[in-house]
Formats: structure tokens, C-alpha cells, sequence
């Protein structure tokens, strides 16, 4: 269960801010993949763990569920799943940011690259076309 819930957090958080920074989409694109992400996580681990992906979600979840299915023989209400839809939306998330952190790195560090690479392209140009180059500085 707590796997569970950690995996779909992580990737129910992890399209959320993919998207974020992804400025070529549409706003209508972002909502269906963001939606199609969150129905997908809920049929996928809704069976085993009841597919909170929210720490919120999962605290009334569990005190609704053992306060309709209380029975008169069981008074006392149990709370031991609890813990796991504390825990596992938690690291799900935590995980999902550092991932959106190096990815936010890895796409800086890619945009420096290309940057750099046009420099180069328009000086190896000017060299095939006979051009001259003059010395900066």
C-alpha cells in the first residue's frame, strides 16, 4: 500500500510540475494531461490502497470509513492504515520535487548548451563561406 501510494503521488506530482514549465502546451492540454494522470493513478492503485494521492484525502478517508463502518460489537475505531497515507503521499511528493528540480537543472544546463552552440555554428559558417573572422576583444 505504502509503495502504492508513493508511485501514484510521485506521478501525479511529477506531470503537475512537468507541466508548469512546459510553456508550448495550451492551458485545455495541460488540465487533460494533469486529469488523465490523476483518473489513471486512482484506477491503478485504488484497489490496493484506496488511491488517496493526499495526505487530506487519506486522514478523512479513514476516519469517514471507520465511523460508517463501525459496528455495534466494535466500538473502538481502528486507525492502523493511517500512517500510510500519511507517509506515502508525503515521500511521493518529496521525491516528485526533487525530480522537477533536476529536470529544471538538466533543462537550464540544455538551454546553455544550445546557446552556446549558436555561437559556434554561425563562426564555423562564416569559415566554409570564405568569411573572415575577426578577433574579439
Amino acid at each position: 500500500m505504502l509503495l502504492a501510494e508513493v508511485m501514484g503521488t510521485f506521478t501525479l506530482c511529477a506531470v503537475i510540475l512537468s507541466q508548469k514549465y512546459n510553456n508550448d502546451a495550451s492551458r485545455s492540454l495541460i488540465a487533460f494531461a494533469v486529469g488523465l494522470t490523476l483518473t489513471c493513478a486512482i484506477l491503478m492503485i485504488g484497489g490496493i490502497s484506496g488511491g488517496c494521492l493526499n495526505s487530506a484525502v487519506g486522514l478523512v478517508q479513514t476516519i469517514f470509513g471507520n465511523i460508517m463502518l463501525k459496528d455495534a460489537r466494535a466500538l473502538k475505531m481502528s486507525y492502523g492504515s493511517l500512517w500510510i497515507y500519511m507517509v506515502g503521499p508525503l515521500t511521493g511528493g518529496i521525491l516528485a520535487g526533487m525530480y522537477g528540480k533536476l529536470n529544471d537543472v538538466a533543462l537550464a544546463n540544455a538551454k546553455m548548451v544550445d546557446e552556446s552552440m549558436v555561437g559556434i555554428n554561425q563562426e564555423e559558417t562564416m569559415l566554409n563561406e570564405g568569411g573572415r573572422m575577426e578577433p574579439k576583444g
